[in-house]
């Protein structure tokens, strides 16, 4: 046990050691996410430190201190985060506060929603009550389905106050079209 959350760690470190430098380059380069302080020395760029990796879930994780006065809107913003994706070789990043001084990068590869989603159709010896459709899929690449059934009653849960009133959903289920075996 000791052994392989030993060797977690050490993959977690050298992820985070090939990380250092593009981080440091992306972050001197993105308006908000550095400081510039003049000291006797010369001009010093303070950068948010990257703390940890977590490598344990699907995507990898990354944790942040922020710099002080730092908000996680400068880590959500369009052109900060296409910039820190793009830096450390990712499709995308999705930020959450972790404390007060603390930010989360999840890095994703690949956009979950670019792509085609089939619906399926009801086969040979199936009612059209026992297939499910694809609807579409979440953030994270998950299917979200629902029964040809479901969807009678949610397509009109949708639908605008006016025609509810006007009786369309009585006539609708008075039909025999609404009835499906």
């Amino acid at each position: 046990m000791w052994s392989r959350q030993r060797a977690e760690d050490r993959a977690a470190r050298e992820f985070v050691d090939r990380l250092v430098n593009p981080w440091r380059r992306v972050c001197e380069r993105v308006p908000g996410l550095s400081h510039t302080v003049q000291v006797a020395s010369g001009t010093t760029i303070v950068i948010p430190t990257l703390a940890r990796a977590d490598l344990s879930g699907p995507d990898p994780v990354l944790v942040v201190r922020k710099i002080h006065g730092q908000l996680i809107e400068d880590f959500r913003a369009d052109e900060a985060s296409r910039r820190i994706a793009a830096a450390l070789g990712y499709d995308r990043i999705r930020v959450y506060p972790r404390g007060s001084e603390w930010v989360r990068i999840e890095l994703l590869i690949g956009d979950p929603l670019d792509g085609e989603v089939p619906a399926p159709l009801a086969g040979r010896g199936l009612s059209v009550s026992d297939v499910e459709i694809t609807i579409a899929r979440d953030e994270l690449g998950n299917p979200l389905r629902q029964s040809w059934v479901e969807g009678r009653t949610s397509a009109f849960r949708a639908r605008p106050a006016r025609a509810r009133a006007c009786g369309a959903i009585r006539r609708w289920r008075s039909s025999p079209a609404s009835t499906m075996s």
